[in-house]
């Protein structure tokens, strides 16, 4: 799934880490506009880059709410279906840092354009 990815993707060569997402959730004001979270950073490699809608972050209990988007760097494949951007919905526990992904779409263009190509949902 999309944030399986992201966490994935982490590593030294991370220019932001995911790992600041948690404080993101937990402390930021709202904004209106998609906003770098973290690009992999490999040397002549072209990489993904995962962003953060901080204007959708909604609390609910203790969990904490919002959209993201990962753009991928090269074309992907889910169930014989090619997509270029995902977008999907989590939620968070900030205390207990833990997550579970709502609802994740992938389409067909960059930053979440084109046509959606696939799609999976959770109950939250």
């Amino acid at each position: 799934m999309l944030h399986d990815h992201a966490l994935r993707r982490r590593n030294s060569h991370d220019t932001t880490s995911p790992d600041c997402l948690p404080v993101v959730l937990c402390s930021s004001p709202a904004y209106a506009e998609w906003v770098p979270l973290y690009t992999e950073s490999v040397p002549s490699v072209k990489t993904d880059t995962a962003y953060v809608d901080l204007d959708t972050i909604r609390r609910k209990g203790i969990w904490q709410k919002m959209w993201g988007l990962v753009d991928f760097a090269a074309v992907r494949n889910n169930a014989g279906k090619s997509s270029w951007s995902a977008k999907g919905q989590w939620e968070y526990d900030c205390a207990e840092e833990q997550t579970r992904v709502i609802a994740e779409y992938g389409y067909s263009g960059q930053m979440g354009s084109g046509e959606i190509v696939y799609s999976h949902h959770r109950p939250s």
